[in-house]
């Protein structure tokens, strides 16, 4: 199922949402591509290679020109109306370093671009393309490359699918990536800085609507104003008429962090739950690879649906009940902990595993390392005989896949091989070269400026352990 389209599918739906969902159980894999909102992605995913087929002249399966260094710099200001579901939107995107005569945006098909200008926009076209209105721009000739920037307003009722990831509602509003709520740009390359001004009406009894976002938040009256200060993959937030909040400091120094659980009607012993959890994934985590950069705030909603969850940085949305479903343990607490601690510290581990091209071949060090760390975060906390279930049904799931990496090969990694082949790749280095120099490499790496790549990492590998075990864990890679 994972080969073709189908296996660029899955990778994608993860770079759009980072959906992998919380059960451990590797049968999401295939049920991911069962609802309707994998439909839509489908959609999206085909709309993605025409656009980069037509501008690079390829079938589509070519990596797309960009690094994680490719920004998209917003000011934006958006009003919505919760009775009626709808949104308007004035923008203004700038995209750094960009080469081409022309930029593709995407929005939702329910919306509808009223306006578009910018002093070097030469013209614009808009169409709307298997749900999604597209917004192509085209760049007046001499362009300066770092003044590439379109001003448009948009207004219309979103589309969004029945599986409550997105919403807009009074109850609950939860909007990301994969709603295209604001223009994305249709490489799915860019990572976004910048502010949005969100203006939400309050709730029939007067009080305001309560936030929690990806980025940094501050209130002034009923306009709520998201900053991402880091490049983040989108802007992402939920909005409720009650949001209430449960926090404790974890770690100590340096390493110091709050933890919080968001939540709208959760029980007190589920946030304690999740409270303790990330207190001691954050602290584990923080101790071995903070010391530069720790994690200060990681903030938990537990959302009121359904469905997969997802993470940005400190920022993780779960949905309520959906780390239940696990069948590898020997009883059900033990199994909604461990699901709890596995999801919650692979997605805490994301704070230092990425800077890779997440598109392209290189895919496999953001999520292969998070899931690695992740494996010895969760060994730490309930035992190596957890681990080493995982580690054998990871080995017996990868024995089949394609390689992790080769120098000539060009395709993302499909997501067996990025969450379960190369973890069970990293850990047989680790009993190679012992817990000492596996540590090294980790920390190494983590701190390891973008862009990242395979040559790096192995570069690290051997300045610890050699170029005879460098060339060891190269050759395995690509087998």
């Amino acid at each position: 199922m994972f080969d073709g389209q189908v296996a660029l599918l899955t990778c994608l739906i993860h770079r759009i949402s980072r959906e992998l969902n919380p059960n451990p159980s590797d049968r999401v894999l295939e049920s991911m591509f069962r609802n309707q909102k994998t439909l839509m992605l489908a959609s999206v995913f085909g709309l993605m290679l025409a656009l980069m087929s037509a501008r690079r002249g390829s079938t589509g399966h070519q990596v797309p020109d960009a690094t994680p260094a490719t920004l998209g710099a917003y000011d934006g200001a958006v009003q919505l109306d919760l009775e009626r579901a709808t949104l308007s939107g004035q923008w203004r995107v700038r995209e750094s370093d960009t080469t081409t005569d022309s930029t593709v945006l995407l929005l939702n098909g329910g919306l509808t671009v009223d306006t578009v200008h910018g002093l070097w926009v030469a013209s614009h076209a808009t169409r709307v393309e298997r749900g999604l209105t597209q917004l192509t721009v085209q760049w007046k000739s001499g362009a300066p490359r770092d003044q590439r920037i379109v001003h448009l307003a948009t207004h219309g009722a979103l589309q969004l699918g029945e599986d409550r990831i997105n919403s807009l509602s009074v109850a609950w509003t939860e909007l990301g990536l994969d709603s295209f709520w604001y223009p994305v740009f249709a490489d799915f390359a860019h990572d976004v800085t910048g502010t949005v001004r969100v203006t939400i009406p309050r709730s029939a009894n007067g009080a305001r609507m309560a936030l929690r976002a990806s980025g940094a938040l501050t209130q002034r009256g009923d306009t709520v104003v998201i900053t991402n200060h880091r490049p983040l993959p989108d802007f992402a937030f939920v909005a409720a008429p009650v949001l209430s909040s449960s926090t404790r400091e974890t770690g100590s120094g340096k390493s110091r962090a709050r933890v919080s659980v968001h939540h709208v009607n959760a029980t007190d012993a589920d946030v304690q739950r999740y409270l303790e959890t990330t207190s001691r994934c954050t602290a584990w985590l923080n101790a071995r690879y903070g010391v530069r950069e720790p994690i200060a705030d990681a903030g938990i909603v537990l959302a009121p649906r359904t469905g997969p969850g997802y993470a940005r940085a400190g920022y993780i949305v779960i949905s309520a009940g959906e780390l239940s479903r696990v069948d590898t343990m020997p009883n059900a607490a033990l199994r909604a902990d461990v699901a709890r601690s596995q999801f919650i510290c692979h997605e805490l581990a994301h704070y230092w595993s990425t800077g890779a091209v997440s598109n392209g071949p290189e895919n496999w060090l953001n999520e292969g390392f998070a899931e690695f760390v992740s494996m010895r975060a969760v060994r730490a906390l309930h035992g190596d005989s957890v681990y080493t279930a995982t580690l054998a049904r990871y080995t017996q799931l990868s024995a089949k896949q394609p390689p992790v990496w080769r120098a000539d090969i060009v395709s993302r990694p499909n997501a067996m091989v990025a969450y379960r082949k190369a973890p069970v790749l990293l850990d047989s280095l680790a009993r190679r070269v012992g817990e000492t120099d596996i540590e090294r490499i980790l920390t190494q790496f983590l701190a390891m400026p973008a862009p990242r790549t395979t040559p790096k990492m192995l570069a690290i590998v051997e300045a610890v352990a050699g170029r005879e075990t460098r060339e060891w864990f190269e050759t395995a890679l690509g087998r």
